[in-house]
């Protein structure tokens, strides 16, 4: 019965209570796109095959965008590796079964949204400065928007992108709507908001405690080789690499790309602020989980992003590579394609241990990615809220079967 969790819970509220639910929060999150899936879930279908479904066809979408940005770059001209080679790369490595979590839960397309996104947007923007259409910058203005409907993560796109308007001194209109827009979308998010107490670390703990928040930080980055190996120092030194190398290239292509006479490449500038955004999101993370423990930045739920922003770095790091030494193009070939066959032959080294918590739990509010309501304790009991759910679904000639 656990299995309708949060989503069969938000579809009972929408019959009784209209659009209340749609927009309120869940933690510090407001899962509005994701809850339009839950809706269509159990209006339609019930047996929460379609949202599984959902979460495979959001990683392709994520695989299709990073192809899209892959070939319209100038890594697709010169390049050792084929830019067909480089997409099922990354398709296979967002595949990856360290999300396991994830991949097996009906209700993880909110963490997916949340990169899915921001990465348009920022290829749209990318598209805009190549081709001057304003048909793509209208179109990042979107992306940008419907982010902040995914997770907490995607308030940080909008302004991105008056950050990008500025470095690439767009005229002075689009940077005063982008800036428009991104105020308003700020102003719709936190607007009635409030703090969960039980989703943050206590205040100030980053300032008693910050070695701790570091620590978590680089674990964080680097928890795909503990998924890998098992070793927590392993990931934590990775971790630092990661954050390094990720400053590096960031900085590096970003300065490139913005000076007056060399233009540099948008698609690269796309990818090092989705990495960009991959990072802030690991820091609020940190941030916010740091009090729980080191364990808690090695959750495979985690390993979406962590697994995201590594590929744009190695697509960073492979864009820059010194093209005018032969042995340079296919330096990067042997190690991008050695840690293909590790990611798609990936094992846990650790038991699968369930973390989430059953439909009573959920409902309460304790998960990390649940509702965060007030309930009456009338309605936590689990044959009642089944009762009402299978009464709303018959009553629209359905039968419910969460077996």
């Amino acid at each position: 019965m656990g299995r309708l969790g949060r989503a069969g819970w938000f579809y009972v509220r929408t019959a009784s209570e209209g659009w209340a639910p749609w927009w309120e929060q869940g933690n510090e999150h407001r899962f509005l796109l994701s809850r339009i899936l839950f809706w269509v879930e159990f209006h339609f279908f019930g047996d929460l095959k379609f949202l599984l479904a959902m979460n495979v066809v959001l990683l392709l979408a994520i695989s299709g965008v990073f192809s899209l940005l892959i070939r319209r770059s100038g890594m697709a001209q010169e390049g050792a590796v084929s830019p067909g080679a480089l997409t099922l790369f990354i398709a296979g490595a967002a595949f990856s079964w360290m999300q396991q979590e994830n991949l097996r839960w009906e209700v993880a397309s909110q963490i997916y949204l949340a990169h899915l996104l921001p990465l348009l947007a920022f290829y749209w923007m990318a598209r805009y400065c190549q081709t001057g259409r304003g048909g793509f910058f209208k179109a990042a203005l979107v992306g940008g928007f419907l982010s902040i409907a995914t997770m907490a993560n995607g308030v940080a796109t909008l302004p991105m992108l008056v950050l990008w308007a500025l470095l690439y001194r767009l005229p002075a209109r689009q940077i005063l709507l982008t800036g428009f827009v991104s105020a308003l979308a700020i102003w719709a998010y936190f607007h009635g908001y409030t703090s969960p107490h039980w989703a943050r670390s206590p205040p100030g703990y980053w300032l008693e405690r910050p070695v701790d928040v570091i620590q978590f930080l680089f674990a964080y980055f680097g928890a795909p080789f503990f998924h890998l190996t098992g070793s927590v120092n392993l990931a934590v030194g990775t971790g630092v690499f990661f954050v390094m190398t990720s400053a590096i290239g960031v900085i590096g292509t970003i300065a490139r790309s913005v000076r007056l006479r060399r233009p540099g490449d948008p698609m690269l500038v796309a990818i090092a602020f989705f990495l960009v955004y991959v990072c802030a999101s690991g820091l609020a993370a940190a941030l916010s989980r740091a009090h729980i423990g080191l364990p808690e930045a090695f959750a495979s739920r985690y390993a979406t992003s962590t697994l995201l922003g590594w590929l744009a770095l190695l697509l960073l790091a492979y864009a820059h590579r010194p093209l005018t030494r032969p042995w340079a193009r296919w330096a990067f070939a042997l190690p991008v394609f050695v840690a293909a066959g590790l990611l798609l032959n990936y094992s846990d080294p650790r038991p699968i241990v369930r973390t989430r918590q059953p439909l009573g739990h959920e409902i309460e509010g304790m998960n990390c990615l649940g509702e965060g309501i007030d309930i009456p304790d009338e309605i936590l009991d689990v044959a009642g809220v089944l009762t009402t759910l299978c009464a709303i679904c018959n009553r629209r000639g359905r039968f419910l079967d969460d077996g």
